[in-house]
């Protein structure tokens, strides 16, 4: 065979995907991958479509390649010989894609224990359990494994029983709601048959618990409860719909928050609520605050249930609905206002804020679970002053990261140096030259803080190209990496299809679902529209109407070629000030805050390369 035969292994994404699970990857979200080849806390790798077919990328190690890249680690070989296996194959490549093979088939639970064990876990747990769900939409059965370890995180893998047997894969279609009291063991050798889901209508109340040992703690001393498939993050695979019309009780674990402030259990909870509010007839909900038991770091239900083992199930049961079931809180639309304000208070929820306190206090641009754009005419130098904002924000601890599209990371870095420094020759190659010691001292003295700076500067790789697609995976990478702020730099030059408006459309829905999800800010730079005469509006700004309608925040910052008289109004004298500007940003749209239509003046000083911000502006030239 010649080696184009092989072509058509590159360009199916099942196939790199499932080389990425035999390395040990969940591959549920392409775009999001815990890289399997280093310590990955956080999903920092993907999969992105080249011209070559499909490509991992993790951002963390820096590995990436092809699915016979991927094969070459898994295996200890190289990329040459998986092409050379794939060659010898019989079995022409694009007759294997056409029709794959149909998924392993487990008579026993025992075979399937096996198949976790040794190929997916690989690992030999010191309990073994099994949750079963009741019949889907599919006619499956979708089921749990969970094992436990003495000296490890407890491990999950999900299945499904059919007709035919334990399928280890996911069901296509969701499931229901946890019925408890359906636990299997690996001694068994089969997986019993699972309640009616009526079953939790009965009491028409119900607890809604993060995972099924919460449930099935619950149930033991006589309390409806229930849980939804995945845990954390997946609500989306549960079908809610049999909870429509009952009493639902939202019991959140206990999770510490996370580098982001966030705490993974009450944001899933949250989440949940939505969905549930959203059933016709929606159920009536209360929550329960994990904060208010009194908890350990991670505790949930069934640490709860066990302070009742001294008692029998049923006083169990009475002490539990009256010491905390009974003081539940109920919830509303009016919650979701309620949650915000406290979040705010406890101060896990701010603005982040811009290196120029009156532009951003008037747009309140960085604020939680936004999209901004930033618009930049010609000679504005919106990188010098993106990099800028950059630095000032990596070193107050808000974790930015910022993508790079126009030219490669040592060229933004050597600016963040001249700014650093305040010498903006820095950036010249012939007056580095002539003056080598100082040059070279600036190097010395702030090397250690550009390697910290550096990380938060990114480029896509170099095979990658800047399609809305690839872009879209990496602000979800970064998203669910805890970065705070993400910018793109600039996005118009991603690549143009036939159908511009339709991919603009599902970009800017993504790029929203994303900030709302992370609860973070994304900051999209763009340039203004061809032939646009200066007015400065949304319809001004290149790259269609959907960025316009997505963002809650639009500024634009133009150049004046030369320093003009301004009267400003300096927030910090609260006096109109005459002085001397050469950019001004226009807050173009604020949703968040009030400072739309307004227009903010600074001073771009050429010699530090950095931007000084002078106040609102009031008067330029004698016009009003």
């Amino acid at each position: 065979m010649a080696i184009t035969d092989v072509h058509p292994l590159k360009l199916d994404h099942a196939v790199l995907l499932d080389a990425l699970a035999q390395a040990g990857a969940d591959v549920s979200r392409p775009s999001a991958i815990k890289c399997p080849f280093h310590e990955d806390a956080h999903p920092s790798a993907g999969t992105h479509e080249s011209e070559h077919g499909w490509r991992f990328k993790c951002h963390g190690c820096g590995f990436g390649g092809d699915v016979f890249d991927v094969r070459a680690r898994v295996n200890g070989t190289s990329a040459d010989d998986e092409l050379r296996k794939a060659r010898a194959d019989d079995t022409p490549p694009d007759r294997r894609m056409k029709a794959p093979s149909p998924p392993k088939v487990h008579a026993t639970l025992r075979d399937a224990w096996r198949v976790v064990e040794q190929h997916i876990w690989k690992a030999t747990p010191t309990r073994r359990r099994v949750f079963v769900y009741p019949v889907n939409a599919a006619g499956e059965r979708p089921v749990v494994f969970r094992g436990d370890f003495a000296d490890q995180p407890k491990r999950i893998a999900q299945g499904r029983r059919t007709a035919d047997g334990i399928v280890l894969k996911k069901s296509d279609a969701q499931a229901l709601p946890y019925v408890p009291g359906h636990v299997s063991t690996a001694d068994s050798s089969e997986i019993y048959g699972t309640g009616d889901i009526e079953s939790l209508r009965q009491a028409g109340r119900v607890v809604l618990v993060e995972g099924e040992q919460a449930a099935e703690s619950l149930a033991s001393i006589g309390i409806n409860a229930t849980t939804t498939i995945g845990g954390a993050g997946k609500a989306s695979l549960t079908d809610l719909a049999p909870l429509a019309g009952l009493t639902v009780t939202l019991w959140p674990d206990a999770d510490p928050p996370d580098e982001r402030g966030q705490r993974k259990g009450i944001a899933h909870m949250r989440a949940l609520a939505k969905m549930l509010d959203q059933l016709d007839p929606a159920p009536r909900l209360l929550w329960l605050d994990p904060d208010a038991l009194g908890l350990a770091a991670k505790d949930d239900a069934a640490d709860v249930v066990a302070r009742y083992a001294d008692l029998v199930p049923e006083q169990a049961r009475a002490a539990l609905e009256r010491d905390l079931l009974d003081e539940a809180t109920p919830m509303g639309p009016a919650s979701e206002v309620s949650a915000l304000i406290a979040d705010a208070i406890a101060g896990r929820r701010f603005v982040v804020p811009w290196p120029w306190p009156t532009m951003g206090k008037l747009s309140r641009a960085l604020a939680p679970a936004t999209v901004t754009l930033l618009v930049a005419s010609a000679g504005a130098t919106k990188s010098i002053v993106l990099i800028e904002a950059a630095q000032h924000w990596h070193d107050n601890g808000h974790r930015p990261a910022v993508l790079e599209l126009e030219d490669g990371r040592a060229f933004h870095l050597r600016r963040a140096l001249a700014q650093r420094a305040g010498i903006a020759d820095l950036t010249d190659d012939d007056w580095c030259r002539e003056h080598a010691e100082t040059a070279a001292e600036a190097d010395r003295r702030h090397a250690a803080y550009l390697d910290a700076f550096g990380r938060c500067i990114h480029e896509l790789p170099g095979d990658t190209q800047p399609t809305l697609t690839a872009i879209g995976d990496w602000i979800e990478a970064q998203a669910l990496g805890g970065k705070r702020v993400i910018v793109v730099d600039p996005i118009s030059i991603a690549e143009q299809t036939h159908e511009q408006y339709r991919a603009d459309q599902a970009f800017t829905a993504r790029v929203k679902r994303i900030a709302e999800q992370a609860g973070c800010s994304i900051v999209l730079v763009m340039h203004p529209r061809k032939g646009a005469q200066g007015s400065q509006t949304i319809d001004d700004i290149a790259g269609g109407a959907a960025y316009g309608r997505l963002a809650q925040t639009a500024i634009w910052l133009e150049h004046w070629p030369e320093a003009k008289h301004v009267t400003v109004r300096d927030g910090r004298m609260g006096l109109n000030v005459e002085t001397e500007a050469n950019r001004v940003v226009r807050i173009v749209k604020a949703r968040n805050g009030r400072g739309q239509g307004m227009r903010v003046a600074f001073h771009f000083d050429p010699d530090t390369l950095r931007l000084h911000e002078r106040g609102v502006l009031i008067k330029r030239g004698g016009d009003e």
